[in-house]
């Protein structure tokens, strides 16, 4: 069966994904409020400023320190895709404009603290790559295709005893999982550093994975990897609206290149970058 496409069609200008937050080296942040973001036109302008006439889509996850007055300051690059190039430049240059609330929603200041947050540049007519650097990172509801809606990807899914079915592919995001930190020796065990496995599961309400089957790499030590991370992604989310998700049959992507890639960078981080202006 083919495998599952990593990517779906970028339809904004410019877009910033929202905050994840994630535990780190000093202090795990939860419940981040932004005071202040940037908008489509600042970040633009900035991209233009940054990448020339080399503008290109792409995303960076970036890991900051937080200021007593909520900014993010320093900052340096986890990950980027495509990578190498300018996004990341790009991002570090975003960043300065970001503003955090000075208390978190459970009243902890943020000061000294640290966030990861990934950052979206994605341009018309460019696709922008998919931001597969954590488990469950993309996931997909997959239903069987009934005609071309918008917003969805044809793809093939086993769904049933037909391996051949055609679905349409609409992604969602988890609100709870595994922190880079915590999944981290994970995929690391796993000795996966090529490849894609997809996993198909039906999600019940109660949140529980059954019926699973999964398409791509498959080994003892990916089946391990998977066992341990999949059950932790809870509260599933519809990117752009409230709906529920669950009950549904749904495809969990495990990119193994990018998943290796953002765990090592975590497990060994490199200096920070210069304060952001």
């Amino acid at each position: 069966m083919r495998k599952l496409p990593l990517g779906l069609g970028a339809t904004a200008l410019l877009s910033f994904a929202g905050a994840v937050n994630a535990q780190a080296p000093q202090r795990l942040l939860k419940d981040v409020e932004w005071e202040q973001q940037p908008s489509a036109d600042q970040m633009m302008e900035i991209a233009k400023r940054t990448m020339g006439p080399a503008e290109t889509s792409g995303w960076a996850l970036l890991e900051c320190q937080v200021t007593d007055r909520g900014r993010l300051s320093p900052c340096r690059v986890v990950i980027e895709s495509p990578d190498p190039g300018p996004i990341g430049r790009t991002a570090l240059r975003v960043a300065s404009i970001f503003k955090l609330k000075t208390l978190t929603k459970n009243g902890e200041p943020v000061e000294g603290g640290t966030v990861r947050t990934p950052i979206v540049f994605a341009m018309p007519d460019k696709p922008t790559p998919p931001m597969s650097y954590a488990v469950g990172r993309v996931s997909y509801t997959v239903t069987p295709a009934t005609g071309n809606k918008p917003g969805a990807t044809r793809i093939l899914c086993p769904l049933g005893a037909d391996k051949t079915t055609i679905c349409e592919a609409r992604e969602f995001y988890w609100q709870e999982g595994l922190s880079l930190d915590e999944s981290a020796p994970i995929i690391l065990a796993a000795q996966q550093t090529t490849g894609v496995s997809t996993l198909f599961c039906q999600l019940t309400v109660a949140g529980r994975f059954e019926n699973c089957q999964m398409d791509g790499e498959n080994n003892p030590r990916i089946l391990a990897a998977v066992s341990k991370t999949l059950p932790k992604l809870k509260s599933p989310k519809r990117l752009w609206s409230d709906e529920p998700v669950a009950p549904a049959a749904v495809a969990v992507v495990y990119d193994w290149a990018m998943l290796t890639k953002a765990a090592k960078a975590v497990t060994a981080p490199a200096a920070p970058e210069a304060k952001t202006p």
